[in-house]
């Protein structure tokens, strides 16, 4: 039999029919056995997983006919065994999808490009939608669920990055860009960065790439929309009008008017005594 738990938890037997496993409350049992495989979760431990940490008096007894109920739907491939201080479920590892992705990542970062790109895409086929999406338990899908897609979102990196290795970096930028649009991976694992972008040509900002905005040519203006500039530089025609300003200053409003383009009175008289043939304009010419 194979429990499948990435993605709508089911339980499928050898022929590939799939097994009912009952309510959501059923699943969270099934799942936080499952989770730690072949090892003994206490009793205390699953009341806490199940319950979300507030279980009822009764929650001890309903866990019992969990554990019976999951009992008669196994074969001899799983097996869901008492051991004191709780219960245990007993199964190889390929049996469970969580632990076989798992056991595919950690084998992918051994293996040479070619077989690490095998080993990936295998795990990231095994899911199927968000991990525990169905079982009743909070604790369960934001601790467990949540470490789940931090692996997923890994292996994506992991595949981009042996991708480029392999000179695929027109493949690699849409696998990596699902995993950074989501979260960044764990620590110790690769991190492309933008070497996929660049690989491929594509050199424009990250954000730019994301809405699809072009890069403005080096030496060329600002980009004028719907007459206005973008990048606080005007590139219509002709310089801007001055407009009046005006200052409130108790009951009186000032208004200040623009200086005017040409030399002022005061500087006319100044030079009323220039020789003949040079004109104010020119002898700021010359001065200048």
């Amino acid at each position: 039999m194979r429990l499948l738990l990435l993605g709508p938890s089911e339980l499928r037997g050898d022929d590939g029919a799939a097994v009912s496993l009952g309510g959501a409350r059923r699943k969270a049992v099934l799942a936080a056995l499952a989770l730690s495989l072949n090892r003994v979760v206490p009793v205390e431990r699953l009341l806490d997983l199940v319950w979300d940490e507030a279980p009822p008096p009764s929650a001890k007894a309903a866990l019992q006919g969990h554990v019976a109920s999951l009992r008669n739907r196994f074969d001899g491939s799983l097996q869901l065994v008492t051991r004191p201080p709780g219960y245990a479920l007993l199964a190889d590892q390929h049996a469970v999808d969580v632990h076989r992705m798992r056991g595919l990542v950690a084998a992918s970062r051994d293996a040479t490009d070619h077989r690490s790109i095998r080993l990936l895409e295998s795990a990231l086929a095994l899911w199927r939608g968000p991990a525990l999406e169905d079982c009743r338990s909070e604790a369960l899908r934001t601790g467990a669920g949540a470490r789940l897609e931090q692996t997923r979102l890994c292996a994506l990196e992991l595949l981009a990055e042996r991708l480029l290795r392999t000179g695929q970096g027109t493949v690699a930028v849409p696998r990596r860009s699902t995993a950074v649009s989501r979260r960044r991976c764990a620590n110790g694992w690769p991190r492309p960065g933008g070497r996929a972008a660049r690989r491929t040509g594509d050199i424009r900002p990250r954000a730019h790439r994301r809405h699809g905005i072009r890069r403005r040519p080096v030496g060329k203006g600002p980009v004028s929309v719907g007459g206005r500039s973008v990048g606080g530089q005007r590139t219509g025609g002709g310089p801007p009008t001055a407009r009046p300003q005006s200052f409130s200053s108790h009951s009186r409003s000032v208004v200040v008017q623009p200086t005017p383009s040409g030399p002022s009175a005061d500087v006319q008289r100044s030079f009323r005594g220039c020789p003949r043939g040079r004109s104010a304009a020119g002898v700021r010419r010359s001065s200048a």
